[in-house]
């Protein structure tokens, strides 16, 4: 299906094939919700499947554990590393990795640690508010 209407250079319509759509509903009506959805993404010829271990907020999924706040009544936090030490995230905090404390310079951000081509790599990065939803507020 294409939705949004993509042609290609021939202005011919797209056809997606494989394509994968999720929705989440709730059973009951409520005023706030987490959802978390894990993803592999890999070629078709190369899928395995992945045993998930793990409920409420902890789970394991092949080399990498999950930490995820789903309750609404605290602050959502999500937290990823891989096993053997090489990958961290955390959605805000301080990013510890393999016995290494990453505080970030920025209040509340977000951290990425992995580990490319045998060198530490760290990323740190905040939310930021798009234009037209910064315009959005301003009329309300």
């Amino acid at each position: 299906m294409n939705w949004t209407k993509k042609i290609d250079k021939n202005g011919q319509l797209v056809v997606f094939e494989n394509q994968w759509h999720f929705s989440g509903v709730s059973k009951e009506k409520t005023e706030k919700m987490r959802y978390l959805a894990i993803i592999q993404v890999k070629p078709e010829s190369t899928f395995e499947p992945v045993e998930i271990q793990g409920e409420n907020e902890h789970f394991v999924i092949g080399d990498w554990k999950i930490k995820a706040s789903l309750n609404v009544d605290h602050p959502a936090i999500i937290e990823v590393y891989k096993k053997d030490g090489s990958s961290g995230l955390v959605s805000s905090g301080q990013l510890i990795l393999d016995g290494t404390t990453y505080k970030g310079g920025v209040t509340g951000s977000a951290k990425l640690m992995e580990v490319i081509d045998g060198k530490s790599v760290f990323k740190e990065t905040i939310d930021i508010l798009p234009p037209s939803i910064l315009r959005a507020q301003l009329r309300n």
